[in-house]
């Protein structure tokens, strides 16, 4: 869990970063980084803080998403995906490329916020934070499909296990 005001890192169960005096937590369906972006959000249109803020957690939430992106990449790839059966690999990418569409829409509106420091219009805080939040239903939507995917796999899994003996 990455505090996207001082890219402070801390343990997944931390509430607050006490140096930027922000709450770093997610809500519900909401994941943390989100609820930082939305806080930020509002913070901006609020003028509670100064662009150079907001610049800095963009540029923040795009190393976050480098990161994770990088993290999908390692799995697929020690998860030996392209090698697998037709069968394992049609359980797998449908979860994937949700978890990539969020990705690129969280892309996609981090840019679009950015829009703001040029032109001061929350118009562009207002869009970007809309494609922020269809990124986290994609995300979140990928993580459920995922965790299907995972109980379909042990399936497959031992249904050769069975066949073999």
């Amino acid at each position: 869990m990455y505090c996207l005001k001082c890219f402070r890192e801390y343990p997944t169960d931390t509430d607050y970063c006490d140096p930027c005096n922000f709450l770093i937590q997610g809500e519900g369906k909401f994941g943390a980084h989100f609820m930082q972006l939305v806080r930020v959000g509002e913070e901006i249109m609020n003028d509670e803080i100064k662009p150079p803020v907001l610049s800095a957690v963009l540029e923040n939430m795009g190393k976050v998403l480098f990161v994770v992106e990088k993290r999908l990449e390692l799995e697929t790839d020690s998860a030996g995906l392209a090698e697998s059966p037709d069968e394992v690999k049609k359980v797998v990418e449908q979860p994937m490329s949700y978890a990539l569409e969020g990705i690129s829409c969280y892309r996609e509106g981090l840019k679009t916020m950015g829009r703001y420091l040029d032109k001061q219009d929350n118009a562009y805080i207002k869009e970007g934070l809309a494609l922020a939040e269809r990124a986290n239903d994609l995300l979140n939507l990928s993580r459920e499909m995922s965790e299907h995917a995972a109980r379909e796999l042990e399936k497959i899994g031992e249904g050769s296990a069975g066949a073999m003996n």
